[in-house]
């Protein structure tokens, strides 16, 4: 019973973990300029973007590594800046964090 406790308390560990990467992920993207947001919202990226969105804690994990994929090449769209800003934050740990668990 232990061990099943366990993996329990684990996998909602995961679910809370995603939900707060998809967090981290959505303010970043909505703090860009609106030409960003606009060709971000007509990709193709932005259909599971939604989809994921819509419940990240109860996405599958699939969905979750296509996502943490996705994201890195959006990310790498952004300004200089941003990405260095954000490599410096502490929401980058969990990001990092996270794409360990996704790979």
């Amino acid at each position: 019973f232990e061990e099943f406790a366990s993996a329990i308390t684990m996998l909602k560990q995961a679910k809370d973990d995603f939900a707060k990467l998809f967090s981290i992920v959505d303010t970043l993207l909505g703090n860009q300029d609106s030409d960003f947001i606009e060709s971000f919202t007509k990709s193709e990226a932005y259909e599971l973007y939604k989809k994921v969105g819509t419940d990240p804690h109860h996405s599958p994990e699939n969905d979750r590594k296509d996502f943490f994929a996705l994201i890195n090449e959006v990310l790498g769209d952004l300004p200089a800046s941003q990405i260095e800003a954000f490599t410096q934050s502490e929401d980058f740990e969990h990001y990092k964090t996270m794409g360990e668990a996704l790979q």
